[in-house]
This record gives structure tokens, sequence and C-alpha cells, in this order.
């Protein structure tokens, strides 16, 4: 059920345009793609308007010829009916137009607040029936579509809409102005015409996501589905929601997760699978990985070099090293790594084989303070990062004619003595910049 409006002038729809709409009540507005997910600042055959301050449904626009069209679903939050009644009559008054037709019917712009109040009625009414049909047990697959995503009904969400006349308000615009993403999936047909849908997440990610895997507004049966995890890991539905934790309940049919790296890694290590073939695969997740010194050991083994693998590890060990003496490790790494150091122990070494560093340099290993220097200055390809510090001094130290030597193979990093003047020569050049990055925090 909708509410209909049509504005009637000549070439209307060359001098009016979504945007000008939006701006008249400073409005949001996209377009629903396939999962009835709002995309936003999209516009399309029917655009969706709505308020960011407070979202309900929302309300369709689209132009033909010589007239705007607003469409109204029914029913809907009491502050969407009074916006849209108050945006038809600006749209009116803005372009010299005297009245609109409402469900076919000639209104004079003066009159558009009349509507108000019956719609609300009808409105309520609607809550009403609702709440009798959720009763007697009537719809086990009810859903409210808001503006930015669908809503599924049940008991306490159709008991929050009847607690007072701003109940569907308050429930849309609760559920809606959550920072998350809403999960749906997508199908795909594999070679033997059989069908399998996708869902897809990432780490640390806010999620609203389904307890059951099905296709509510597609009618599709025999389908497998899947969860595809960071690094293009997917994993079985089943599996996936039985093993995630919520953090809090959406609506009837939904949850909302946010998976640490720990999660991915279960994950993936225990129910990877090809989703083409079904079969079980071997999964690895790698997670957010700044550096890994296997990387540079594959380098040592694939290129014959001739130096010793754990050199691998020289630079990353000097990074941790001196993250550690600044105060940027978190808790267990900064313990780990002062116990080495003040042993004597090669530091190298117990990254490669401590299973709590896994050979690997990852934002999860420092202070809120340190991962934010880390991310800005550990990254390759750069001519100013953290990796083009290590050649630049190597060069330095080896001179030009070692560091270009044939029998480096443009690797002279990895040929560098790793000792204590080796750590302090380099971690000049990360002292240097932490010198920068605290100066230009303080402006």
């Amino acid at each position: 059920m909708a509410v209909t409006i049509e504005i009637h002038k000549p070439n209307l729809h060359q001098t009016l345009t979504v945007q000008d709409i939006a701006k008249m009540k400073n409005l949001t507005y996209g377009v629903s793609d396939s999962n009835y997910r709002l995309e936003w600042w999209k516009t399309g055959a029917y655009t969706i308007l709505f308020d960011r301050n407070c979202i309900g449904r929302g309300f369709d626009v689209s132009f033909d010829t010589d007239k705007v069209i607003l469409s109204l679903p029914l029913p809907t939050t009491n502050y969407d009916i009074r916006l849209f009644y108050t945006l038809v009559a600006e749209i009116c008054n803005a372009n010299g137009i005297s009245g609109f037709f409402r469900d076919e019917e000639y209104v004079p712009v003066e009159r558009a607040w009349d509507f108000v109040e019956g719609d609300i009625n009808i409105c309520q009414q609607s809550k009403q029936s609702l709440w009798e049909r959720i009763n007697e047990g009537k719809d086990h697959r009810l859903y409210i579509f808001g503006a930015l995503n669908p809503v599924a009904l049940g008991r306490e969400e159709v008991r929050e809409i009847c607690r007072g006349p701003d109940g569907l308000d308050f429930l849309l615009d609760r559920l809606q102005q959550k920072d998350a993403f809403y999960a749906g999936a997508h199908y795909y047909k594999r070679s033997d015409e059989s069908i399998y849908g996708i869902y897809a997440v990432n780490e640390k990610t806010v999620t609203i996501f389904p307890e059951r895997a099905k296709s509510p507004f597609v009618q599709l049966e025999n389908v497998d589905y899947y969860v595809i995890l960071p690094d293009n890991h997917a994993v079985p539905f089943d599996a996936f929601i039985r093993n995630v934790k919520a953090v809090e309940r959406y609506d009837r049919e939904h949850i909302v997760i946010s998976l640490a790296e720990e999660d991915i890694f279960f994950l993936t290590d225990n129910f990877t699978v090809d989703h083409l073939t079904k079969m079980p695969q071997k999964g690895r997740y790698m997670g957010t990985v700044i550096d890994s010194g296997y990387n540079h050991m594959r380098k040592i083994r694939n290129m014959s070099l001739e130096t010793e693998e754990l050199s691998a590890f020289n630079h990353l060990a000097v990074f941790i090293r001196w993250s550690r003496e600044k105060g940027l490790l978190k808790e267990p790494y900064a313990s780990a790594v002062t116990e080495m150091v003040a042993a004597g122990n090669d530091l190298r070494k117990f990254m490669n084989e401590s299973p709590l560093f896994k050979g690997q340099i990852r934002p999860k290993y420092f202070t809120e303070k340190g991962e934010e220097f880390v991310r800005g200055f550990y990254h390759f390809n750069s001519g100013t990062g953290y990796p083009s510090c290590v050649d630049k001094f190597s060069e330095k130290t080896m001179g030009k004619k070692l560091y270009n030597c044939r029998e480096y193979k443009d690797e002279a990093y990895l040929f560098m003595k790793y000792d204590e003047d080796y750590y302090t020569g380099l971690s000049a050049y990360i002292e240097k910049e932490w010198k920068k990055f605290n100066k230009s925090k303080k402006k």
C-alpha cells in the first residue's frame, strides 16, 4: 500500500533533479540493491529519499516528462508522513505550481497537510492488525523495508512498534542508525546448473548477519550457502554460524557479529572448502600482515642467495625491538621481547619460531599510538617507508659497488650482518620518522 503524489508542470524533469529535492529538506538519497540495501548517493528509476536524523522507510521519487512522482509506502513512520507532505508543498511552491494529484485526485497545495492525520491513522490501524496477526501466529516471514535495509519482524519488534504512537519511528531509527554492514546473499550457478549463495564478511567489521541461510526475497530451492572470509576463503554457512558469537540481536532473524582475527584463523583452519566443488581445502588466513619474514626467507631459497636464512628477519627484529623500547608493543608481545633481549637471545630466531609472532609483523602487536605510526611508516612500494629505509641503510653501509654487485641479485639488504651496529644504524631511521610523527601530532 502506498500514497502516490504527482506534481505536473511542462518540462519539470529538465529543471528539477533528485539532488534539488534532497537539498530542500537536507535529505539523503540512494537506490536499493538486490537485497534491498541502500546504495548511498546513487540515483535510479526510483530513488529513495529520507532524513538521516530520523531514519524510517523513506519515500520514492521518480520523474516522467512533465511530472515528478513521489510515493509514500504505508504503513510508515509518523515522521516520514509529515516530511512527505511538507516536501510536496515545498516542491510545488518552489516551482510556482498551485496543486498536485494525490492518487489521481487534484489537491490545491494549501491542502497538503490535510492528509497527514488520515495517513497516520491508517498506519496506527495497520500496527494493530499486525499485532493481532503475530499473536495468532499467522506471520512467520514478515518484513518491513526500511530506507537502509529490511527489518524482520517478530513478536519483540511488533511489541516495540505498538508501544506508542511513534513506536515504528523508534524501532526503524534505532536499528538503522547502527553503524554496521548488512550482509545479504548473492547467487551464482555452477557448471552443473546448481545454485550457491555467498555471504561476505570482513575482519573487525560490525555486521548484521542472518541466523539462517535463505532467500527471503527470491524463490530458490536447493541452494548451498557459503560465507566468504577475508583472503577469499569460503566456509559452509552452517559451520560459520555455529562458530561465531553474537554481539547482540538485531531483529527476529539477524544477529550482530564482529569477527576478530582469531575467529577467522579458526574458521579458515577448520572449515575451508572450495565452494565450486564442495570439497574441503586447507585454509590459512594471513590476516592483516604488515611484513612477513617468511616472504623474505622465500627469496633466499628461491633465488639461491648465499646468506643465512635468518637474515630474512633482520629488519623485522630491529623494528620490534625498537618498538618495545619505545613502549609501543602490547602485552604479551612486549614482555616476550624484553625477556629475549635481556637474555641475549637472537630475536630473529624467536620471531621465526614463536607461535606468538608467527614470523610476522601485524597491527595487533602494537598500542593504539604504535599502530598508527606503523601503518603510516611501515609500507612497501614507497620511497619513504621503512622497507626503503632498510635499503638505504644497506647501501650506505656496504657502499654502492657492493650493494649493487651481481652476487646479491638486487637483494643486498639480506646480506647485512645482524649485530648491535646494525640495530643502532637502522633504528636511527625509525627514530627520525618517529620524531616527525610526534611533531605532526602536536600541530
